[in-house]
């Protein structure tokens, strides 16, 4: 909390354990009821074991008040790493991309990007749509960002990707090649909303 002059008070809003590994979070209203609620993911598995974790995903936490949160949405996604919110369909609400940078092999086609549309019909429950388009099997997203890349008056997707680690030398080496010869270490997934 800022008290002006530099000086701050420290208030946790939100306890999470650490063998969730959270990578990320943002604040906005998802409500629309005039307070900033809490959007994070959880992923990252390196410092642990790299069995399938129930507990992966991006959770939404409402703001009830006097800096209380509760957990109000969750959707399992292994290796969640990262979100970008913002109203990408232009019909008011806000909807949600994420990547799992350390999605499981089994369903990396499913979980390496995942995009929600909010389809919530009233501001008592969120609802969402989950689409996962198959963008590439050889992709590990780290940055999800959006801008209007294309100028064009909506909001596009900005994916940042690297090779994992646990890939293995020589596989890192072949993903780097590959993807300096035909692109992926960036990836931009234009939207045609408008």
């Amino acid at each position: 909390m800022n008290k002006g002059d530099f000086k701050f008070e420290k208030r946790q809003l939100v306890s999470l354990p650490s063998y969730y590994g959270t990578t990320h979070f943002e604040l906005l209203d998802f409500d629309n009821d005039g307070d900033e609620d809490i959007i994070c993911s959880s992923g990252d598995s390196e410092d642990f074991t790299s069995a399938l974790k129930p507990y992966h995903g991006i959770r939404i936490f409402e703001n009830t008040g006097n800096h209380k949160y509760n957990q109000v949405w969750f959707h399992r996604q292994e290796g969640a790493y990262g979100t970008a919110c913002a109203d990408y369909d232009n019909d008011g609400d806000i909807d949600i991309a994420s990547i799992g940078y350390y999605a499981s092999l089994k369903n990396k086609d499913k979980e390496a990007f995942i995009y929600f549309e909010n389809i919530s019909s009233s501001d008592d429950k969120l609802e969402f749509k989950a689409y996962a388009p198959l963008i590439s099997n050889e992709n590990c997203f780290m940055l999800i960002k959006s801008k209007d890349i294309d100028n064009d008056g909506d909001l596009d997707i900005l994916l940042g990707s690297n090779s994992r680690i646990f890939s293995g030398r020589s596989r890192k080496g072949s993903l780097n090649n590959n993807w300096q010869k035909k692109g992926g270490i960036i990836t931009i997934l234009r939207n045609t909303t408008k």
